[in-house]
């Protein structure tokens, strides 16, 4: 059974150590046309259009569940995006049509409680966002065994990889993800 996902202790933590998987899927254009939403890296949250036409609906509450749910019976999994000392990231497809990706962190494979702490603050404060350069939280779910985050999903990717295909950005290209990147932190920082 999942539980509520209470108060969280006021500490960060960067849990976008997540390896990403290559696929064949997994092409990019070599010119960066406007970025879709979504991703499951910290880079990749920034790696968005800076066109008004980005910019996202008024976002809802993120529910948090606290009653038996079957992901399997929502969504259609598809592909490992990537994997990460606590767990992974698959691609997921709503029923409704939604692409998401679900991150799934078992608490077996964590082993100090202050990290523990760490990632519920960190969904607590990335819940709380609302910035079309910042990857939205969805849904939670918690229960014993393990945490389930349902997110945006970037089809393109995260800046990471993006940049490590090229090895270099132009000029136009880095000062297009530095706006992206400048305009996400301070709006944190507001």
């Amino acid at each position: 059974m999942y539980e509520q996902v209470h108060r969280f202790p006021a500490h960060t933590y960067n849990w976008s150590g997540m390896e990403r998987q290559d696929s064949g899927s997994s092409r990019r254009s070599a010119t960066p046309a406007p970025c879709e939403r979504g991703s499951y890296g910290a880079l990749g949250a920034l790696l968005q259009s800076a066109s008004p036409s980005a910019s996202p609906a008024k976002r809802q509450a993120v529910k948090r569940h606290h009653h038996k749910h079957n992901l399997k019976h929502r969504y259609q999994f598809l592909e490992t995006l990537g994997k990460g000392t606590y767990g992974k990231v698959k691609k997921a497809v709503e029923g409704s049509g939604r692409t998401v990706a679900i991150k799934s962190i078992r608490k077996a494979r964590i082993t100090d409680e202050r990290d523990l702490m760490h990632i519920r603050r960190e969904i607590e404060i990335m819940s709380s966002l609302n910035h079309p350069h910042i990857i939205a939280i969805y849904e939670v779910f918690e229960n014993k065994d393990k945490i389930v985050i349902v997110m945006e999903y970037a089809s393109r990717g995260d800046l990471y990889d993006y940049i490590s295909e090229r090895q270099k950005l132009s000029e136009h290209e880095a000062r297009h993800f530095f706006r992206q990147i400048v305009s996400a932190v301070h709006y944190c920082h507001k």
